[in-house]
């Protein structure tokens, strides 16, 4: 188990939090530790996914198609970049 000296070490050096958006969670990483919430990857795949099977005016088919092959690994190269500046760089070239 870390030491109070430890935890409190790598909550100064944090500047982005994930969670599942739980009200009382996220009021407390942002007034306690000033945290910058982020909503987990799961849950922006799924929100991009459902708005595009709802909002589309192509076939159901051709939706599930459109999310699969172009919008999902797009989405996967997002999320793995190595820091903000890659991040921002491949979502300079996306939009």
């Amino acid at each position: 188990m870390p030491t109070k000296p430890a935890v409190d070490s790598l909550l100064e050096s944090l500047n982005y939090t994930m969670s599942d958006g739980e009200q009382a969670l996220l009021q407390c990483l942002r007034n306690v530790h000033s945290f910058q919430p982020v909503m987990c990857f799961f849950h922006v795949v799924k929100k991009v996914r459902d708005y595009i099977l709802k909002h589309s005016r192509l076939t159901m088919k051709q939706r599930r198609l459109l999310f699969l092959v172009k919008v999902r690994p797009v989405l996967w190269s997002l999320n793995l970049s190595l820091g903000e500046p890659e991040f921002r760089a491949k979502a300079a070239a996306i939009l």
